[in-house]
């Protein structure tokens, strides 16, 4: 530093300035190189020049040519930079290390000259000009690194994007056949990535082939997608779904990818006709269509439009629906009266189902030589048998209505407990007789839920308890056989929506009515999903209404129920939206305008005084059937699920804890709400218990879950339900979508930042 402030000084100062004038002061001396380089650096033709003879030194260790290599590149991202390798002579030297003895080294250099090559025309005349894009292929097709392979892709894709005469060098060199070896040869090796790559680069071709809105001079020959075509493309890519379709990581990435590249193939009319007649394709579509995970339903959707051939026009599919009145009995209260006894209740249920349980137990048990015992209190000492009764347990995590009534502020909601089992509590079976207690480990890891009628094998213990050994219950009733539907037709169920006198409508509220109405997005390929949605349930819980003053008062603001009122009629208007283009159903749920035991009675038509103009609007109750194309349909919205749940505190009890279980285990009991009217409000019938099923659904959907989850209740009659739990959407802004034609679920989610 010294130095270089004498050397400013002594050849700074000029003839007019005060500067000491020695006659014999040397001549100002030039700035050494090294100095100017140690202040300002390298120019970076020097580095990149430096780069490259360190990559080429004979002495350079294999560590320090990659690293080099990497600077390089570095450099290289500045399109002057890239632009320089030219003039450096640096695209020779360059093109010597595609074929080096060290795989780090060759891929560094096809790295280099990719990031070079990347949007610049200058680049890629040069690299033209020395004939590398041959060596460039045949690193592609017979390196025997995979990662050497992806850089020579990366290289061949930055020279012949947006570079027609790039394209044209590429197809003369028979680059499209290669391509399709390297495809084929991915396939073959089970390599994802690499697949994806190629397809990319393939639909991008195609796409800039296609796209007038790109320059003439930029734009490959119009007739290239039809030669790609011509080569076989299709089957290829067909045969890269159908392998990877049994690895559910990497499926429905290759399939996008894939289909993107198809759909873009078929903007031609040769190509479209390649892809219509692949037969290989259409297995692929099946395949897809028959799982949940290996394909978006958007791609399979876009490709079935273009094999079908067919232009992508919003037309709502439609289906048979049932007379609203052949199922409105089932639940219907009718003349309410709360005078009765809910002892009457338990008499109707039990004399119901017991011949069922006695069926099975019979069928069961009788070939053993084991008797039944008519009634529990009759039960021998000693003496193996079995009884059938009402299950009864008695536990202090029950909620008590009397301590709720003696409450200074009595509120109509019930105290909720976490859960009634615990391990003190006593499990009785109950008939016309009287008690008995139930023993024994059979007990304790069931799940047994107040009001289920089942029938228990055992035998009396010296204490007068029944120790069980073995249990059965009802099994699910009688089915009609499932409807044979041929073409894709979805309901979706929403619940949960939970709309606030603070926000009525949220954005994703939003997002999911234009969904469902086919109005989300521009994109065609999204359409045709919502087209063929043919019923929307809205599964409880639509409002999420203010609590309302304890008591009264006086005071006029606390009685205001306006904003309550404008919540109301901004709902209806959304929902009217809905149920213009697509037949709507509403049930109640706990947070709604409706009766707080159940059933719930459909809430009155007079609050939706939009939706109710039109026909396909229904306001059905909790619990509620109804059909679709023959389909049919039991809902609930979640209140008798969850009751059920509450009972599964016991650890090992039998049960996988989860709400779709918890639901088709009460398939197997023949009764949905057994809890009711125990721990579960219900309506006090005397003659009948509704929620009995005299015939098992197709499908039985619970709303109000935290989480979405399918499965199934099988029956010994070859009974199958699709059990289905529906998310709140306030929550989870997600829907479930039932696929009718092979009971197949699927959700579709709705965010601010994105369908």
């Amino acid at each position: 530093m010294d130095s270089l402030l004498k050397w400013a000084i002594l050849n700074g100062a000029t003839a007019s300035e005060d500067a000491p004038h020695d006659a014999n002061r040397p001549a100002p001396q030039k700035l050494d190189p090294a100095v100017i380089d140690a202040i300002l650096g390298k120019p970076a033709s020097v580095q990149m020049t430096e780069c490259m003879d360190a990559v080429e030194h004979p002495s350079t260790p294999s560590e320090a040519r990659i690293i080099a290599l990497d600077d390089l590149e570095m450099l290289v991202e500045n399109i002057d930079n890239a632009s320089n390798v030219e003039p450096l002579g640096l695209w020779p030297r360059l093109g010597a290390l595609f074929s080096d003895h060290d795989s780090g080294v060759r891929s560094g250099a096809l790295w280099v000259s990719a990031t070079a090559l990347q949007h610049n025309q200058r680049a890629q005349a040069a690299f033209s000009k020395h004939g590398l894009l041959a060596p460039v292929l045949r690193v592609l097709e017979s390196d025997e690194d995979a990662g050497v392979r992806a850089k020579a892709l990366l290289c061949v894709s930055a020279f012949i994007r947006a570079n027609a005469a790039g394209l044209a060098e590429f197809i003369a060199l028979d680059g499209l056949a290669l391509l399709k070896r390297a495809l084929e040869s991915a396939i073959e090796q089970g390599l994802a990535a690499p697949t994806q790559k190629l397809l990319f680069l393939l639909g991008a071709i195609v796409d800039e082939a296609l796209d007038e809105s790109t320059p003439e001079e930029l734009r490959p020959a119009a007739r290239l997608p039809d030669a790609i075509a011509d080569l076989g493309f299709v089957g290829v890519s067909a045969r890269t779904m159908l392998h990877f379709a049994s690895d559910e990581g990497v499926a429905a990435a290759v399939f996008g990818r894939a289909a993107a590249f198809l759909v873009s193939l078929s903007g031609t009319e040769e190509g479209r006709k390649a892809v219509c007649a692949s037969t290989q394709l259409r297995q692929a579509i099946d395949q897809a269509r028959a799982s949940n995970t290996l394909a978006d339903p958007a791609d399979v959707q876009a490709l079935e439009a273009v094999i079908n051939h067919m232009e992508h026009v919003f037309e709502r599919a439609t289906a048979v629906s049932d007379d609203p009145a052949k199922y409105s009995r089932v639940f219907s209260t009718g003349r309410r009266s709360y005078v009765r006894q809910f002892n009457e209740l338990y008499y109707a249920r039990l004399n119901e189902l017991k011949p069922h349980v006695l069926r099975h137990a019979e069928k069961r048990w009788s070939g053993k030589g084991i008797k039944h015992t008519p009634k529990a209190l009759n039960v021998e000492a000693g003496e193996t048998t079995y009884i059938v009764g009402t299950v009864f347990i008695d536990s202090s995590k029950k909620p008590s209505t009397l301590e709720q009534v003696e409450k200074e502020h009595w509120i109509s909601d019930p105290e909720i407990s976490e859960g009634y089992r615990n391990g003190a509590e006593t499990v009785f079976l109950e008939d016309e007789s009287g008690r008995i207690v139930l023993v024994g480990d059979v007990v304790n890891k069931s799940l047994l839920v107040s009001g289920i009628v089942a029938a228990m094998l055992g035998k009396e213990t010296p204490d007068g308890s029944f120790e069980v050994v073995d249990m059965c219950f009802a099994g699910m009733a009688p089915q009609i056989a499932l409807p044979d539907v041929t073409e894709d037709k979805y309901v979706a169920f929403v619940s949960g929506l939970s709309a606030s006198v603070e926000c009525p409508v949220t954005l994703e509220m939003q997002m999911l009515a234009e969904y469902l109405c086919g109005t989300l997005g521009a994109a065609s390929a999204q359409q045709p999903l919502p087209a063929q949605i043919v019923q929307v349930v809205v599964a409880g819980n639509i409002l999420s209404l203010p609590t309302p003053p304890l008591g009264h008062t006086e005071d006029a603001r606390a009685n205001d129920r306006s904003a309550t009122s404008a919540l109301v009629s901004a709902i209806d208007s959304y929902l009217a939206d809905i149920a213009a283009v697509v037949p709507l159903a509403l049930m109640p749920g706990a947070q709604d305008p409706a009766d707080t035991s159940l059933p719930q009675q459909p809430i009155h038509r007079s609050m939706f005084a939009q939706c109710k103009q039109y026909s396909g609007f229904r306001s059905l109750s909790n619990p509620a059937f109804l059909e679709v194309d023959g389909h049919v349909l039991l809902g609930s919205s979640g209140q008798n699920v969850d009751d059920i749940g509450r009972y599964v505190g016991l650890p090992n009890n039998g049960s996988g804890d989860s709400p779709c279980e918890l639901a088709a285990r009460s398939l197997q009991w023949r009764h949905i709400a057994p809890s009711a009217p125990d721990t579960l409000w219900c309506y006090p019938f005397s003659d009948r218990d509704p929620f009995i099923l005299a015939q098992s659904p197709h499908v039985y959907f619970i709303g109000g879950q935290d989480l979405f989850d399918s499965g199934e209740a099988l029956g010994a009659d070859g009974q199958h339900t699709t059990v289905v739990t529906v998310p709140k959407f306030a929550q989870t802004h997600s829907i479930v979508l039932l696929n009718l034609r092979n009971m197949k679920c699927a959700t579709a989610r709705f965010s601010a930042t994105g369908f």
